[in-house]
């Protein structure tokens, strides 16, 4: 199928603008890290395109114009029909849907004996694995999702693609030629960065792009050149974090998104993410977290992590024995956790978590030390019933140089208000179990001793409601 794009419409540039191939009006263009930009283009939240204005702008009427495979249906201010060579030729205002697309341009012939459609003029095509795209000539196969696609932007899945030619094979795969990638907002003459390629393969089987011989860009300035690079466009692939720390120095966090379980697996669901980290003060370190969610293994997470510090901190007021010792150098931070219901009525929960040493949160883990400053270890069950529900708990700290209380275990019961009789409801809630205290080493050594006990406590009421009649 050929594309004849000699009526493309020229753009205006936006005043105080102008277009051009990595450019960007009115900004300066400092260098900046690679790892910068990619980051942007990873997390950069996404201004969606809308059709709603277009669908307004129509009546609403709307007549099938033929019966297949994929029933289409059609309006527009002028209808010509062809019966010798099957063909319905639209002008002004033309709108064409069926179940999986939406076209809208000024000017639509239709082959509904093939399928095949051509447009020409400010089209707007909404369809599944292409997300939202305008553009000026389109020539496509509605049945078969093959076609030519000429000068277009597209906006689909956290990014926007602008290409000069794109190619839609059956199978949801699509050659782009001459495209720029990017997730900034702006519009093109004014994108802040952005990836231009010869030639882009979009898959939207696996919702990832391919990129080839491309150009990263930053405030009009380019910054690299990658003859390949990945990108998975569904939460997946490479992530990159630079900044600078007085504890760090320099660092760059890096993370490598992959799933593992089939993606059309709908009772399984297993990710993971590789992490490799260079920090300038303290060394490299690196790691591996899988998620899953199964209706079958509960709902979890394991994470690994490890590094050689090549300056580690001095216990200094957590330890007063012995303040100028420093904490070892290989350090690590293991932490599990899972929830699963094996019935609708009981449910299992185990968190474990356990340090190389007691800075290692507030060294590398900012977030969760401003939560707590140590983990909480526990595996808890519940039973839930329609009348009552009762559970236990075993907690306490796992590494040596933590305090804490551990309950092993401490076992509950509530029995909500119940009727009795005679208008008297009966309520109750009790909790008993065995405490030990756990002493950290260093307070050991200043000579604090643990202690158990045992708790019990219960709590019962009778009530009467009454009505005042107010």
């Amino acid at each position: 199928m050929k594309l004849n794009n000699n009526n493309r419409k020229n753009r205006r540039a936006p005043k105080g603008g102008r277009t051009g191939r990595g450019t960007c009006a009115g900004l300066p263009a400092p260098l900046v890290w690679v790892s910068f930009l990619l980051l942007c283009l990873a997390d950069a939240p996404l201004r969606a395109a809308s059709v709603d204005d277009l669908r307004a702008s129509l009546s609403s009427d709307a007549a099938t114009l033929f019966t297949s495979d994929s029933p289409l249906h059609a309006k527009a201010d002028l209808n010509t029909f062809d019966n010798a060579r099957n063909l319905w030729v639209g002008e002004g205002n033309v709108h064409i849907h069926n179940n999986d697309h939406e076209l809208f341009a000024d000017r639509v012939t239709v082959n509904h004996a093939t399928g095949e459609i051509s447009a020409r003029g400010n089209i707007t095509l909404v369809r599944p694995g292409l997300g939202t795209w305008t553009g000026d000539s389109l020539d496509y196969n509605h049945l078969t999702r093959a076609g030519l696609i000429g000068e277009s932007v597209i906006k689909a899945r956290g990014a926007t693609i602008t290409a000069r030619e794109i190619t839609a094979s059956t199978n949801n795969v699509y050659e782009m030629r001459g495209a720029q990638f990017t997730t900034c907002t702006n519009e093109a003459c004014a994108w802040h960065y952005h990836l231009s390629a010869s030639r882009l393969r979009y898959n939207n089987n696996h919702s990832s792009a391919t990129f080839h011989h491309a150009t990263a860009w930053f405030l009009g300035v380019p910054v690299a050149y990658f003859p390949f690079w990945y990108r998975s466009l569904d939460g997946y692939g490479v992530r990159l974090t630079p900044g600078y720390t007085s504890d760090w120095g320099g660092y760059l966090l890096g993370a490598y998104l992959y799933k593992i379980s089939p993606f059309d697996d709908p009772v399984h669901n297993l990710d993971g993410r590789f992490r490799l980290d260079y920090r300038s003060q303290r060394g490299a370190a690196l790691g591996n977290d899988l998620t899953w969610h199964s209706t079958a293994y509960g709902i979890g997470s394991l994470s690994l992590y490890w590094l050689n510090d090549l300056d580690p901190p001095r216990y200094e007021s957590f330890n007063p024995l012995h303040a100028n010792e420093r904490v070892r150098a290989s350090r690590h931070r293991v932490a599990f956790k899972n929830a699963v219901a094996p019935t609708d009525r009981d449910r299992v929960i185990l968190q474990v978590e356990t340090h190389s040493d007691p800075l290692l949160l507030h060294n590398f883990f900012e977030d969760q030390f401003r939560t707590t400053f140590q983990p909480d270890n526990y595996a808890a069950y519940t039973r839930r019933h329609e009348n009552w529900a009762a559970g236990a708990t075993v907690s306490g700290p796992v590494d040596s140089f933590y305090d804490g209380v551990a309950r092993l275990p401490e076992a509950w019961f509530v029995l909500p208000a119940t009727p009795l009789g005679a208008g008297f409801f009966y309520e109750t809630q009790s909790r008993a179990g065995y405490h030990h205290t756990f002493i950290s080493d260093w307070a050991r050594e200043l000579g604090v001793l643990n202690y158990d006990a045992v708790r019990l406590d219960t709590h019962h009421r009778v009530s009467v409601p009454l009505s005042l009649g107010l």
